[in-house]
């Protein structure tokens, strides 16, 4: 059996696709361990700045409604780690709860207790991400939320629009 004079060098073209894969797999992981340790890192102060954008959002809302009791929000914080919103006009409540451990924030929107007129049930998790600067932000469902207010405006529209969801 004889060569053609072409000699391809298949063995080079498997062994150069095995190493750009390598290469892949590495960056990935290096990128994993930079993003969890930016979320380790600044998990709180992000939590923080979230909770002081839904005040500011609260208080913009209340601001417009001085004195209609069915826009009436108030903000409780239920732990280190969670709050909720309650608008009892239409009988709403969202709670917000920090997940450092599984760097997630999930949320819920209930009906207030003894109030039927919102029969508002559902709920979600938003993962914690990290740029490639390191910065956080919030993701569901391949949509990103990359600031405060994008996040602010997600958890309290519904509860603004007084939307109840059968």
């Amino acid at each position: 059996m004889e060569n053609c004079g072409m000699v391809v060098d298949w063995i080079g073209e498997i062994a150069e696709t095995a190493k750009t894969h390598d290469q892949r797999h590495r960056e990935r992981e290096r990128r994993k361990v930079q993003e969890a340790e930016a979320i380790a890192a600044h998990a709180q102060d992000f939590w923080e700045s979230i909770v002081t954008t839904v005040e500011r959002d609260l208080l913009r809302f209340q601001e417009a409604f001085p004195f209609d009791p069915d826009r009436s929000l108030k903000l409780e914080m239920t732990g280190p780690q969670a709050f909720q919103v309650i608008r009892t006009g239409c009988g709403v409540k969202l709670a917000v709860q920090a997940h450092a451990s599984c760097r997630a924030i999930e949320f819920r929107y209930n009906p207030v207790a003894g109030d039927q007129s919102g029969t508002l049930k559902c709920s979600g998790i938003l993962d914690m991400r990290a740029d490639r600067n390191g910065d956080l932000y919030l993701s569901q469902y391949g949509r990103d939320f990359l600031s405060f207010d994008d996040i602010s405006r997600m958890l309290l529209e519904r509860i603004f629009r007084g939307v109840a969801i059968r």
